[in-house]
């Protein structure tokens, strides 16, 4: 289960994922900007126990596509509609590879950029 103190912010961070969500590794964003190995999140799935922003669903099938796709990378822009608000992240993602019969998808959540 997810500590509720995660699930109460943004969610920002690196997570490796199996092709059904499944977190194999994480490393959170805390609100301070320091990133931190959360071990409690390895085995929970990403979509129905991590993700807490009501629009996940729409994460989720670009997560599909992307994971159905032969692209090694991809980055977009996604809004995270939180019940408080909607709070912008970018999103890459990247195909790793264990061996060829498992894969593993790197998603990175993090706050956009600002152009200078």
């Amino acid at each position: 289960m997810v500590p509720k103190e995660q699930t109460e912010q943004k969610l920002m961070g690196l997570f490796e994922l199996d092709e059904e969500g499944t977190v194999l590794y994480s490393s959170i964003e805390s609100t301070s900007g320091y990133m931190y190995r959360e071990p409690r999140l390895d085995g929970a799935n990403f979509f129905t126990e991590i993700a807490s922003f009501n629009n996940k669903d729409d994460f989720h099938r670009r997560f599909d596509i992307f994971r159905l796709a032969d692209n090694r990378a991809c980055t977009f822009g996604f809004t995270c509609e939180y019940p408080d608000g909607e709070f912008a992240v970018k999103v890459v993602m990247a195909r790793l590879f264990l061996d060829q019969n498992h894969s593993s998808f790197l998603v990175h959540l993090r706050k956009p950029q600002l152009d200078p």
